[in-house]
């Protein structure tokens, strides 16, 4: 249908009785008006139906229907950001094998001076027992003793925390969303 004379306010005026709809839903291919005007009425205003859909495709890589376009709109495309997201990841694995190669050099150096320490208050208190000062002997070596335990049993509380809160957070990533 093509409209003799659009009117700046939205309304079409001119033959609106060739005004018909294609139901698909019906198999004989029927067609019914639809909108049962008045003859005396000639005038049609304008509605409009807008539809959306949208979707959403997480993950390190475009969905592969846009990246079908973006080699469609640019030859070669899809295999610049195939490589792009290989390289991405090559450069997460790298990093994170730096920070856990790290945290265990930090550790076994954590434990190497906290041995260190303990053996060297561990020997000033033996020779300040032999000097006769028994009792800042035994309270240096047990005050250092002391340290050490508290400094051990709050990383360990520290990571035990680390790892329930991972696994909280994973647990909360894997479970399956309800619609």
């Amino acid at each position: 249908m093509t409209p003799d004379k659009m009117t700046g306010n939205g309304e079409v005026s001119g033959d609106i009785s060739n005004v018909v709809e294609t139901d698909e839903s019906h198999k004989d291919d029927s067609r019914r008006p639809l909108l049962e005007i008045p003859e005396d009425d000639k005038t049609l205003h304008l509605v409009t139906r807008e539809q959306s859909i949208s979707f959403t495709f997480s993950g390190p890589m475009p969905h592969p229907l846009i990246l079908k376009q973006y080699e469609a709109i640019l030859p070669g495309a899809a295999e610049r950001i195939l490589s792009m997201a290989e390289r991405q990841q090559q450069n997460r694995i790298h990093l994170e094998t730096v920070v856990v190669e790290g945290g265990a050099k930090r550790s076994n150096f954590g434990l190497v001076c906290s041995t260190l320490v303990l053996l060297a208050t561990l020997s000033a208190s033996v020779y300040m027992v032999k000097l006769g000062q028994a009792i800042a002997g035994v309270t240096s070596f047990v005050l250092a003793l002391a340290t050490l335990m508290g400094a051990f049993i709050y990383s360990t509380n520290n990571r035990r925390a680390e790892r329930k809160e991972r696994t909280a957070l994973l647990s909360k990533m894997t479970e399956p969303k309800d619609a």
